[in-house]
């Protein structure tokens, strides 16, 4: 089996020679949203949303085709009641033309997920509605607080070859107290983030991600004590959410970074959802921890924290990028006697319009040999 990642630019690059439409697929991943962050002694903010996921099959490819690689929504610094950014939609055609396709005919579309709302609801994640594709599948939502108590929530799971993204913890507590960050979701296939339902300062945790092709399952990051940050996700699963401060002077811990998904190899896949910022429920040096990033790739990002008056809010997670992954069984993978790997970053020739950097990485086994074992180092023949 052949990889190709196209993680940037607006072409696929010309087919390499041993390509073959019999079995192939071409998955896309859509861009997740951003976090929202909120007012001093106001609102309670949401995480964003998780990228959809979109494939078709046994596609022909014969010269370079026009793709779009959807962006994640980026973070909000702006501590005013802002919701959060909505990703992009990730797609490419297969019949040469230059627009995002309508049809399978046409090519594959993803879409992204929203950013989440400065007064609770988290955004939604890319929907199945308009996508493209023999298979869609949506993303995570960001959760969702009451907007009763000081919290933040975590950002959405990207939906990815395991299934739809999860989303983020919700959090329904009420009250002058708590302050806690939620989990966020994980990726394809994988758990919500722990929601948050009485009164705490602590965080929850993120979702578990599952075992899923190349990919191996993890629990969820958990959060830390104040002021140390939440841990991360890993393989897919959710960031922690950090912890609330009930201490004047004392800032909430910042949300783990949702984990990158592994489903496709070692560092691409559906990214998880990062945990919401810590809150802090005091009248005086009320800082809030800031939202963790989503997952490479199209993971949500964790809401902002919230702080109390004379305070400040903590910034928002970005939404990650989106990503097209390309496979197939070469057509000449008989003649290749051993192993050979390959990664390069080259210039597509064209039109400025078509003209991009294309990142491959492409593996070659032959059909007599075994699969090399999950993790093991592979001795490699030649870097070009």
């Amino acid at each position: 089996m052949t990889f190709i990642f196209v993680t940037s630019g607006s072409t696929t690059g010309s087919p390499p020679g041993d390509y073959q439409a019999t079995g192939s697929t071409w998955d896309t991943i859509a861009g997740g949203g951003s976090g929202a962050s909120s007012a001093p002694a106001s609102n309670c903010p949401g995480g964003g949303g998780g990228g959809g996921w979109s494939q078709i099959v046994n596609v022909p490819w014969s010269s370079a085709q026009t793709c779009q690689i959807g962006a994640g929504g980026a973070a909000i610094t702006s501590h005013t009641n802002v919701a959060g950014n909505a990703g992009t939609a990730t797609w490419c055609r297969i019949d040469g033309a230059g627009t995002a396709p309508a049809t399978t005919a046409q090519g594959v579309l993803a879409n992204p997920g929203s950013g989440g709302s400065a007064t609770g609801p988290g955004g939604a994640g890319g929907s199945t509605t308009g996508a493209v594709g023999t298979t869609t599948r949506a993303g995570g939502a960001g959760g969702t607080s009451n907007n009763l108590d000081f919290s933040a929530t975590g950002g959405g799971g990207a939906a990815g070859p395991g299934g739809a993204g999860a989303r983020g913890g919700n959090c329904t507590a009420s009250g002058a107290g708590g302050g806690p960050g939620t989990g966020g979701g994980a990726n394809g296939g994988g758990a919500q983030g722990v929601d948050v339902s009485a009164l705490t300062f602590v965080g929850s945790a993120g979702g578990a991600s599952i075992t899923t092709a190349n990919q191996t399952g993890a629990a969820g990051g958990t959060t830390n004590t104040v002021p140390t940050a939440a841990n991360p996700g890993t393989n897919g699963s959710g960031g922690g959410g950090g912890t609330g401060s009930g201490v004047a002077g004392t800032a909430g811990s910042a949300g783990g970074a949702g984990g990158a998904g592994t489903e496709y190899d070692a560092s691409h896949g559906s990214g998880a959802g990062g945990g919401g910022g810590g809150c802090n429920n005091q009248t005086s040096g009320a800082t809030a921890g800031a939202g963790g990033p989503g997952g490479l790739y199209g993971g949500g990002g964790g809401a902002g924290g919230s702080p109390n008056t004379g305070g400040t809010a903590g910034n928002s997670g970005a939404g990650a990028q989106g990503l097209l992954a390309i496979f197939y069984n070469p057509a000449a993978a008989s003649a290749v006697p051993v192993m050979y790997q390959r990664t390069s970053k080259s210039p597509i020739l064209g039109p400025l319009s078509m003209q991009a950097s294309l990142a491959r990485t492409v593996a070659f086994f032959p059909p007599t040999a075994a699969a090399p074992a999950k993790g093991s180092t592979l001795p490699m023949m030649g870097v070009g």
